[in-house]
């Protein structure tokens, strides 16, 4: 029996949504350490426009290839 290769792109779906309605605010903003832990923010977002922020729903992961690694972070 082998096994079936696939590439990421067959196997998943970018999902993009963001929070355009502003149903999220500063204390909702999380952010991403270097170990793709998945941590409240840092940053001060109180004069942010939040809503091009994007949101993660629970069950969906997230990859930022600017925090250095091969890690995923997950919601």
């Amino acid at each position: 029996m082998g096994l079936t290769k696939y590439k990421l792109g067959e196997l998943i779906e970018l999902v993009q949504d963001t929070n355009s309605e502003l149903q999220y605010g500063p204390d909702d903003v999380k952010g991403m350490t270097i170990t793709k832990e998945v941590i409240p923010t840092k940053a001060n977002v109180s004069e942010t426009d939040l809503s091009k922020f994007l949101v993660v729903h629970p069950g969906e992961f997230i990859y930022n290839p600017r925090t250095h690694g091969k890690r995923i972070g997950y919601s």
